[in-house]
């Protein structure tokens, strides 16, 4: 897959956003994940960084969908979220500006 040329694959949209790194993930079904597996793991291998533009999955689905990158580790963060899963950490600007004290010692 070059990384410059529009694709589809699994009925999923991969638009490159600049020639060397990045695409736009379109299409996706946060409901059925597991045929999209293949398609996602291929495309971040040649685009490097996925986007999910609108894409507003609940924490549970957001999970669910990393996982197909591999195993999750617990979220460590110095300003953790408040979403009810060990995994997943809320950076929003509109959340007692979170964004500018985040923190990782872990990805």
């Amino acid at each position: 897959m070059a990384r410059h040329e529009p694709t589809t694959s699994d009925g999923i949209s991969f638009a490159p956003i600049a020639a060397s790194i990045g695409a736009n993930v379109t299409g996706l079904d946060l409901d059925d994940l597991e045929p999209a597996a293949t398609a996602l793991r291929r495309a971040l291998d040649t685009h490097l960084v996925l986007v999910f533009a609108g894409l507003a999955p609940d924490a549970d689905r957001l999970a669910h969908l990393v996982e197909i990158f591999g195993a999750l580790g617990t979220a460590r963060t110095a300003a953790p979220g408040d979403t009810g899963h060990p995994n997943v950490t809320v950076l929003d600007t509109g959340v007692a500006h979170q964004d500018d004290v985040w923190h990782t010692d872990a990805t």
